[in-house]
């Protein structure tokens, strides 16, 4: 990864009650940050039936627990790829609900240092948007942003010809979400690097971080490390005799040497050695924001969800039904956090660019060690 340019990962699932001291203070040595997600397979935040439960805070703040005592921690996704569709946007109350929650245990814990949390979006134009403003503002009955995220995140796998740019590729047109909102936190591609048009050249890196992108963009995660069936990976460990023993259950290894992807990983080192000029010698005092807090969306079209006629649900609520007016009607959850479709979601390497459920941990299972490669202009880590 050092060899590579990396100066920051993304890990999917963790083990809470793991030591992981050895491992983080490798990661320190080298320069290399972390952003950590929170929720597993069992209790990430399903948008087709979204509640949120003891079961699920308890398990996220085992998480964070975990990891916010690290220095290189640098960030926490409350979630990832939740809201995938309009139909599932009622899901954005729970996903405000455990912010707000996350944000509680965070100040009563008192780590010693600051503790971010963000979210992972879904490049879907119909929610997007909406889900961007909705998580950073403030709701009703909280302040100074106790219930709203840090930073965010889009899954973007626009940039997949050789001949796509900053216009062509749909990257202009997400820059402009944010500078017409005047989004006022960071924001970067929490997943990048489409493969449909093998080799990945990696030639978007020089807009991310080219004077197109930079005043609204921090950087950019390259999806993944490890090569598997769906062919993303910039390394392999090479496959294993007994699939049964693996870790996650397939013929991947995941652990030893590992062999570079070629062309795909020299051609990324190279690409991030060229644009090494734009993100080196940045003064964290040059990071001066001006922005204010974004406004919560009104409905709009097909998105209903008014934060001014809803509060955000509490411990134990389950929402069963929302109406054209917004409004939401709850339930006490179910006993089990288990969504009911947990034992069939697909695996992760079944998933493609152009149909991606592949990290969303309400809807999907992957590799229980997926990293991701990020290279992030450093003013990220100052956040505000």
């Amino acid at each position: 990864m050092k060899e590579l340019g990396v100066n920051t990962i993304r890990v999917y699932q963790t083990d809470p009650h793991g030591n992981h001291d050895d491992c983080m203070k490798i990661f320190a040595d080298a320069g290399i940050y972390l952003f950590v997600d929170l929720a597993n397979y069992e209790t990430g935040i399903n948008e087709d039936n979204p509640y949120w439960s003891q079961t699920q805070l308890s398990s996220f703040a085992a998480t964070l627990d975990a990891f916010a005592r690290y220095d290189n921690a640098v960030g926490f996704w409350i979630g990832n790829e939740v809201i995938t569709k309009v139909a599932g946007a009622r899901a954005v109350y729970f996903i405000a609900a455990a912010v707000a929650d996350i944000k509680t245990h965070i100040k009563d814990k008192d780590y010693g240092k600051p503790v971010y949390i963000g979210y992972a979006s879904t490049d879907n134009a119909d929610t997007r948007p909406f889900v961007q403003n909705y998580l950073a503002c403030d709701h009703p009955g909280f302040a100074g942003r106790a219930a709203s995220i840090d930073f965010y995140g889009v899954n973007a796998y626009e940039w997949c010809n050789p001949y796509d740019t900053f216009e062509t590729s749909g990257y202009q047109r997400l820059t402009g979400y944010l500078s017409t909102a005047q989004y006022d936190i960071p924001a970067f591609f929490s997943e990048d690097g489409c493969n449909t048009n093998p080799p990945r050249l990696f030639e978007d890196m020089y807009a991310v971080y080219g004077p197109n992108m930079s005043d609204w963009w921090s950087g950019s995660i390259v999806y993944e490390w490890i090569n598997e069936a769906n062919k993303y990976g910039l390394v392999t460990y090479g496959m294993v005799e007994d699939p049964s023993t693996a870790i996650g259950g397939d013929p991947y290894e995941r652990a030893g040497t590992p062999t570079p992807m070629s062309p795909d990983f020299e051609n990324l080192k190279t690409v991030w050695a060229s644009v090494d000029s734009l993100t080196t010698n940045i003064a964290m005092t040059a990071y001066t924001p001006t922005n204010t807090q974004v406004d919560c969306p009104a409905s709009e079209g097909a998105w209903t969800i008014d934060p001014a006629q809803t509060d955000l649900p509490t411990l134990g609520d389950i929402a069963t039904s929302i109406q054209a007016t917004s409004s939401t009607v709850v339930t006490e959850a179910p006993s089990s956090t288990e969504p009911a479709d947990s034992d069939t979601a697909a695996p992760a390497a079944s998933s493609t660019t152009t149909s991606k459920a592949k990290n969303a941990a309400s809807s999907t299972k992957a590799s229980a060690w997926h990293l991701a490669i990020v290279m992030i202009i450093s003013t990220i880590v100052c956040m505000y």
